[in-house]
């Protein structure tokens, strides 16, 4: 698949421009944190005519989640009629049956990324908030997770994957960081950036071909 150069705007400061083909990993840890990252990120997606995907799970809702929205995007109904932006509960993309389904979910994104691009949208723009993950779904999720790193690369989608890291133990967070192309969190107030070894080593081995 051929892609385009172009940067893309992400509406995070402390991330700013990114390619098509990037996984970011952000830790939160209130609902405060989320709105404030992936709000602004969701409209610039849609001033860019991208279309917009949010997988949400508590802290947030269906509901809450586009009335958070619709007060920085006031006409957040354009885009809805446009069929631009799709917000669902996060159990019903990822555990549709219960259990999280992680080779089911690689192949709906696939899926997604060919039907938006069909309508004329420029790209995918896709969050998630994993929260109500059950123990003996973590195998399976970061197994995902690496899947998504390795592939998204040949898709015109960018991906934002929010975990609760108060939940998550050490070996837990190390995993999902490693998975991801970036890790964002907040400490005292202030956002903080840091890009994966794994993704250093790759960009290290293009520089060299």
């Amino acid at each position: 698949m051929s892609m385009d150069e172009r940067l893309l705007k992400t509406g995070i400061d402390v991330v700013g421009d990114v390619s098509w083909g990037t996984h970011i990993c952000a830790f939160y840890r209130s609902r405060q944190d989320l709105i404030d990252i992936l709000v602004p990120y969701f409209k610039l997606g849609l001033r860019n005519n991208e279309f917009c995907f949010w997988a949400v799970s508590n802290p947030l809702t269906v509901d809450s989640a586009k009335k958070v929205l619709t007060r920085q995007v006031h006409d957040l109904n354009v885009y809805l009629n446009r069929q631009q932006l799709q917000i669902v509960d996060a159990k019903d993309w990822y555990a549709p049956k219960g259990s999280f389904d992680a080779e089911g979910v690689l192949q709906k994104w696939i899926e997604k990324e060919k039907f938006v691009l069909e309508k004329g949208f420029t790209g995918l723009r896709v969050a998630a908030n994993i929260f109500a993950f059950k123990k003996e779904d973590w195998k399976k999720i970061s197994y995902y997770e690496s899947k998504v790193n390795e592939t998204i690369t040949r898709y015109r989608a960018i991906a934002i994957c929010a975990y609760p890291v108060d939940r998550l133990m050490i070996s837990q967070i190390l995993e999902t960081g490693a998975s991801h192309q970036f890790i964002i969190s907040r400490q005292k107030k202030k956002w903080s950036i840091l890009k994966s070894a794994v993704y250093e080593d790759l960009q290290e081995e293009i520089s060299n071909i």
